[in-house]
């Protein structure tokens, strides 16, 4: 088996979830890097959604650093600005910096083992107004794709490992994690000081891949569960309450087709009933699954044409949602060390409501990457 299968197969399980994308190679990050750039999204809503629209436009920033062959460092950030309008016209918005993902990265013997710690620091505003609340809970489902879901979550510390190992024609791993938060202060407008602490998550991840001719095949599951969340106001205790388990299974198949490469994936998230929905009057479960279409075939020597396709139906507590999304992105690579990746989307789709209401959704988004090795 394949050396780099391994490598990349230790990388995919130890780094899935965290806020840079994965670059797992023989050498882990082959140099230092730095990726930048702008990412608008909206969306529509018909009449009995609520809102109108909603919108946002991202700047992110990532940059890795590799500290000789074994060792990386990499930290990510955006700013964001995000603005709900309700159908009457009125508006919150909440425009700011997000939290800062710092982390380093280990690899272990003969490329087979990840060691990862990553701090959360809240250069985000901790403390957020009710109105500002809503838009975050606006962006926070995975059923539409906002380029920043959350903007802070206070100070956290995560450590996982990661372990891959052939086994006949696959390369298989698994990964384990946990993530440990401090209180904070939510809201700036409480009437009282009231403070918030996220239960202790912990998170186990397999992952397989393997060939089959010219064609990769590539698999994951996902498990994490969370401990209490704690609300306190003053020195009075209000509670906990604690989110269901999540569970996320993908697959993928690539390989050449027309002298390009494409990719075929589906994806199922499921979020179990919380552990307190008696108290909260419903179970908060949610399940979003996706599945898509991608390409990646060369116009020339520098630039390829990369395609999409995806589909995504909503299952939450109460109705359900669809929506399609085509996009179309050029990879633009004028110099080895450089690349300029523009791409645009537009979406379609629905939600019914529990009553069997049909109510439209349309979005659209543009996005201009630039990546920098040096």
């Amino acid at each position: 088996m394949r050396r780099e299968g391994v490598v990349a197969v230790t990388g995919w399980i130890a780094l899935a979830g965290f806020a840079v994308p994965l670059a797992a190679q023989a050498r882990f990050y082959p140099t230092t890097a730095v990726t930048t750039g702008v990412e608008a999204r909206r969306y529509s809503f018909g009449a009995g959604f609520g809102a109108a629209s909603i919108r946002q436009v991202a700047a992110p920033l990532a940059i890795v650093v590799p500290v000789g062959r074994r060792f990386a460092i990499d930290v990510g950030t955006a700013i964001a600005a995000t603005r709900v309008t309700r159908s009457d016209g009125s508006f919150a918005e909440l425009n700011q910096i997000t939290d800062t993902q710092v982390r380093a990265s280990y690899i272990f013997g003969r490329d087979v083992a990840v060691v990862t710690v990553m701090v959360n620091l809240p250069t985000g505003d901790e403390e957020i107004s009710v109105a500002e609340f809503a838009v975050t809970s606006a962006i926070a489902s995975p059923f539409l794709s906002f380029p920043v879901s959350t903007y802070s979550s206070g100070t956290s510390v995560t450590g996982g490992v990661a372990v891959a190992q052939p086994l006949g024609p696959w390369n298989v791993g698994l990964a384990g994690s946990l993530r440990l938060n401090s209180k904070y202060e939510p809201f700036v407008d409480a009437p009282e000081p009231f403070t918030y602490r996220e239960g202790l998550e912990g998170r186990v991840r397999f992952a397989a891949e393997r060939l089959v001719g010219s064609t990769s095949l590539a698999m994951g599951l996902t498990y994490s569960t969370h401990g209490q969340d704690e609300f306190q106001r003053g020195s009075i205790s209000l509670g906990g309450y604690q989110s269901g388990d999540r569970l996320v299974a993908e697959f993928g198949m690539s390989g050449p087709v027309g002298g390009g490469t494409l990719t075929g994936y589906i994806w199922n998230y499921h979020r179990f009933a919380a552990r307190d929905s008696v108290d909260l009057g419903v179970a908060n479960r949610e399940n979003v699954v996706a599945a898509g279409l991608s390409g990646s075939f060369p116009l020339g020597r520098s630039v390829e044409l990369q395609p999409g396709l995806e589909g995504r139906i909503w299952s939450p507590d109460r109705g359900t949602g669809r929506l399609l999304g085509l996009s179309t992105a050029l990879a633009i690579r004028p110099a080895d060390r450089f690349a300029v990746v523009p791409e645009g989307r537009i979406d379609a789709g629905s939600f019914e409501t529990q009553a069997g209401r049909s109510i439209t959704v349309t979005g659209w988004g543009f996005s201009l990457f630039i990546r920098y090795s040096l």
